[in-house]
């Protein structure tokens, strides 16, 4: 399975929100969770964007609403960053850099942990599917121009590969890549695990 998630919605959103001498800086960085939590939220549909068919509507446009949730979560994860961009006007790729963490928690993006997330009385228990890094794959360059170069974890070390290159690479310079495609390795196939979320106010 492969997700697709869209850069320049979070981008516009951050530059809307920044003010002030840092807001160019600022509004060029967006994180992996916003994107995820974008992808999978409740978006209303335009007026008359739904027909209802069933005689109870009698087969008039309808307000309505749609939303994304993962079904079923597959051993590897990966992820398109939408880091190009073409309209009727220009096309280009975007510069909004994305932050990701080395481990990633999916269970709060897919229709189960919707629902899990709507019920009040499992408020104290968090159930969780954790995901591993396993490789980041970056472009350089412009839209129709430049070169592709890729880090891969192989146990506790990370290699960086450049054509006929292969360096070791350090966790931050992995973390600080501006990437475009993401692979992340489940950490067991048992299905969620459930943990107990601590005291409010508590140290994890």
């Amino acid at each position: 399975m492969d997700l697709s998630l869209d850069l320049r919605v979070q981008a516009k959103r951050r530059k809307k929100w920044s003010r002030g001498s840092e807001a160019g800086e600022l509004c060029q960085t967006t994180n992996l969770a916003s994107c995820l939590r974008t992808f999978t939220s409740c978006e209303k549909l335009q007026a008359n964007a739904y027909t209802c068919t069933s005689q109870i509507c009698g087969g008039l446009p309808q307000k309505a609403s749609k939303e994304l949730g993962i079904k079923k979560l597959p051993p590897v994860l990966c992820m398109q960053l939408k880091k190009y961009e073409f309209t009727n006007a220009s096309r280009g790729k975007l510069d909004a850099k994305l932050q990701f963490p080395l481990q990633l928690d999916m269970f709060p993006y897919t229709t189960r942990g919707k629902k899990h997330a709507r019920k009040s009385e499992d408020a104290g228990v968090s159930p969780q599917v954790w995901y591993d890094l396993s490789s980041v794959i970056v472009h350089k360059g412009k839209l129709d121009s430049g070169h592709y170069i890729c880090y891969c974890r192989k146990g506790e070390n990370w290699f960086l590969f450049d054509d006929s290159k292969v360096m070791l690479a350090k966790g931050a310079e992995v973390l600080d890549a501006d990437a475009y495609l993401l692979f992340y390795l489940v950490r067991s196939l048992d299905g969620p695990t459930e943990q107990k979320l601590p005291p409010a106010g508590s140290s994890a």
